[in-house]
């Protein structure tokens, strides 16, 4: 095959890739998966302010753990917990830096979290950098892992 004619074949097919990427992506040029994932995002923030126990139980998968900055494991059940007894008050979230990948049915989640309010009556005021792990199931996507890194002052 003649070179010419093997280069011309790689620029057909590149433009046809990348017509097929952009057909997928949304408006803003995201997917409709990380546009989900992105919004599941703020309304786990959402629920973390107003300490709304059913939309963090449908967000948090029932395996899931977070590993947060002070190195301790906490499962669901504690995260629940911990918001019902009022120890864990939100008053303030905000994501910045958000990136959203998508592997099929898994997406990867890396941010900066600013958030302030108390931790069993201690003031927090976090700067953190946070990985998310979701998985998509029965159509929605559930956080099965995080983990949370304090950003030095």
């Amino acid at each position: 095959m003649p070179v010419i004619a093997l280069i011309r074949d790689c620029v057909v097919m590149s433009i046809a890739c990348g017509v097929v990427v952009f057909a997928q992506a949304g408006p803003s040029g995201t997917s409709a998966a990380e546009q989900q994932v992105r919004a599941v995002e703020d309304a786990w923030t959402a629920a973390e302010v107003r300490a709304d126990l059913a939309a963090l139980d449908r967000i948090l998968a029932k395996e899931f753990v977070n590993y947060n900055e002070e190195g301790k494991q906490i499962d669901k059940k504690q995260t629940l917990a911990m918001f019902a007894a009022a120890q864990l008050h939100v008053a303030t979230g905000h994501s910045e830096d958000m990136l959203v990948r998508i592997y099929g049915d898994v997406a990867v989640v890396t941010m900066r979290y600013l958030q302030s309010g108390t931790d069993q009556g201690r003031p927090i005021n976090g700067d953190l950098r946070i990985m998310d792990v979701f998985v998509r199931r029965d159509g929605r996507w559930q956080c099965v892992v995080e983990q949370a890194t304090k950003v030095p002052r």
